[in-house]
């Protein structure tokens, strides 16, 4: 029961927190306009595979980028809650057990305890964007083209079907 209310108590305060989701909201967008500056119009040159993989990198660094700049973000927060741990903690409302629990992950995140988020993120980029192509790209060392998809498919082992459309 405390873990409970120690989660909610954690809920609250990340959304109350206009600054935290003003900062994280305004640098996702900042993040994404300069990326997409960057590689715009890169996305449709795809007939060898260099390309390809510029444009994977290029979704790999963006998702990266994002994700460290939202844990960087967040450190100022959990240095505030970890004061008010240390009070309450004194005044005996409980022990950091039930606090801790209810820090790590809510239970909609889950998946990001059993699994790396950032590998199945960039996952379902490529394949959502590139696991049904059927254009030709040009594979080094090898004589004919193969399809995009293939090539996603043997060089990634991702394919179209994971993302369930």
């Amino acid at each position: 029961m405390r873990s409970i209310s120690c989660l909610w108590k954690q809920w609250m305060s990340y959304w109350r927190s206009q600054e935290y989701n003003i900062q994280r909201f305004f640098f996702s967008l900042a993040a994404a306009f300069v990326v997409g500056t960057i590689f715009w119009r890169v996305g449709s040159k795809r007939d060898i595979s260099e390309n390809l993989l510029t444009i994977i990198g290029a979704m790999y660094t963006a998702v990266l980028f994002v994700g460290i700049n939202n844990c960087s973000s967040v450190q100022p927060l959990i240095a505030t809650e970890r004061t008010v741990l240390c009070r309450e903690r004194t005044a005996g409302m409980y022990s950091a057990l039930p606090y801790a629990m209810a820090q790590k992950v809510p239970k909609w995140w889950i998946w990001d305890y059993w699994i790396c988020p950032l590998a199945w993120t960039v996952c379902g980029l490529i394949a959502s964007q590139y696991g049904d192509v059927e254009d030709t790209t040009e594979v080094p060392g090898m004589s004919d083209h193969s399809m995009i998809k293939d090539y996603i498919k043997q060089h990634f082992g991702y394919d179209s079907d994971i993302c369930g459309l």
